[in-house]
């Protein structure tokens, strides 16, 4: 799933498939658009049909609502909601609460739930880099994510099912009537309890995303004609008490991506916002080099990254991964020339601000073409339509960064999930994810990247020869 908005269509119609139950594990979840679009799909799924909603999301970085999660906790008994590793106990803690808890205990503080799952009825599960809001969905005239889920028809979900248990089941999982200020105003009885479709639902560019996810025909073409048989499939989470032993744990992700790219004989692809490399990682990069093994990194430039900052604390690193470790380094460009197939960029040029979005008037103004063409074959001055790169009203240019995490091991073996390549997701972030064996899978996988490193698409990361007099000072 390589599209934002087509996946957002793929959500909505497995929930209103839903029979039984939805459980769902994120990093994020704004009550933005999209997140409220998603949350009002899920309550019509258990007021009208009964079905079990449990939603566990990670406490840190989310723009909480106090009220909306004490009417989202009354709402009904199989309808809940935790949030792991809450600091103070409380939805909306202090700034001080905040720094004391960092203080009191950096690791357990810094250390935060990066899974990414939805499973629907034990049968249709997803995983990936996406969370729940609007830049993952293609829904932003800024910055929006390209990112990458896969959905799995599971003939067996124990392992997948056992991951989702275990969190809920953890101490660090906090029931939203447990926390003090949610508590308080459940008990005050100060929210609104309005079901009315317009809390939730407040834009038109919504509806028609509605009617696409109940269009049969559309979910056969997208999604059904796509299906691939598989030989297996191989679920890879650390576990929750990842969070008591950071930095000492070994994440049991990190370790079985590490050893499937140690047997690798040939080539390695490798899709990561971030890339910034252990020491161990690059060990085992240098051992792949001496076997003579290609390994290709796709990852974010600095003019679309969404974290200039790591950017920075790693660029000196490139010259070692370019001519110690051999890397073939692509990076991302925010608005590539295949853009128009990557995401619906054509609407977000013609929409209307959101109210969130007013704010952005003017930004983000790259020095790039002004134009982008139709046809993608076709050069700026031919006859083909163009489109401008600007949003009309508010003259501010959507752009992408790169979010998937996916690798390809001798186009035999496939992995998608949350797991970033840096020390983040190797020591503090639980991660989670798939790994697919099957040949025909893995050369979709590697097709997909590919067309994301190709020069229209990535920048070919190279390296001076000679270092300029003054580079140590630069």
């Amino acid at each position: 799933l390589d599209h934002g908005e087509e996946s957002l269509i793929l959500r909505v119609n497995l929930i209103r498939s839903a029979q039984k139950s939805i459980l769902i594990q994120t990093y994020s979840w704004e009550f933005d658009e999209v997140g409220k679009f998603i949350l009002w799909e899920l309550i019509q799924a258990n007021q009208e049909r009964g079905v079990k909603v449990k939603l566990l999301i990670d406490h840190m970085f989310n723009e909480h609502q106090p009220e909306m999660i004490a009417f989202l906790s009354t709402l009904d008994p199989d309808f809940e909601i935790k949030y792991f590793n809450p600091s103070a106990k409380k939805l909306t803690p202090t700034f001080v609460e905040k720094i004391s808890d960092l203080a009191i205990d950096f690791h357990d503080h810094n250390a935060r739930l990066h899974n990414k799952l939805i499973l629907i009825d034990n049968i249709y599960a997803i995983t990936g880099g996406r969370n729940i809001n609007n830049h993952y969905f293609d829904q932003v005239i800024g910055m929006n994510y390209k990112d990458r889920d896969v959905m799995i028809l599971l003939s067996d979900s124990e392992g997948v099912r056992e991951c989702f248990d275990l969190y809920w089941a953890s101490d660090h999982s906090i029931p939203t009537s447990e926390l003090v200020d949610v508590n308080r105003i459940i008990g005050e009885g100060s929210f609104s309890k309005s079901l009315k479709k317009s809390r939730f639902f407040e834009y038109s560019v919504f509806n028609k995303i509605s009617t696409m996810a109940s269009d049969e025909n559309l979910i056969k073409s997208l999604f059904i004609n796509a299906l691939v048989e598989v030989d297996h499939v191989e679920w890879v989470y650390d576990l929750p008490n990842k969070v008591e032993k950071a930095p000492d744990y070994n994440s049991a992700v990190s370790t079985r991506l590490l050893g499937l790219m140690k047997s690798a004989q040939d080539e390695i692809l490798i899709q990561s916002p971030y890339v910034v490399l252990s020491s161990e990682t690059q060990k085992a990069f240098r051992e792949l080099r001496d076997k003579k093994v290609n390994v290709v990194i796709s990852t974010n430039s600095l003019a679309a990254t969404d974290n200039w900052a790591t950017y920075a604390a790693n660029y000196n690193e490139k010259r070692v991964y370019l001519e110690d470790l051999n890397l073939e380094i692509w990076e991302f460009k925010p608005i590539p020339a295949g853009i128009l197939n990557m995401m619906n960029y054509k609407k977000l040029l013609k929409r209307k601000p959101f109210r969130r979005e007013l704010v952005n008037q003017g930004v983000n103004n790259f020095k790039l073409n002004k134009f982008i063409t139709d046809n993608e074959q076709t050069t700026e001055s031919s006859s083909a339509q163009k489109t401008n790169r600007k949003n009309f009203h508010l003259q501010t240019a959507p752009f992408l960064s790169l979010h998937a995490k996916s690798s390809v091991i001798d186009s035999e073996v496939s992995f998608v999930g949350s797991y970033n390549l840096d020390p983040r997701s190797e020591i503090y972030n639980t991660e989670l994810g798939v790994i697919i064996h099957d040949e025909q899978f893995s050369l979709l996988l590697k097709k997909s990247i590919l067309l994301d490193i190709s020069p229209r698409n990535s920048y070919f990361i190279g390296i001076k020869k000679n270092r300029p007099l003054l580079s140590l000072l630069n």
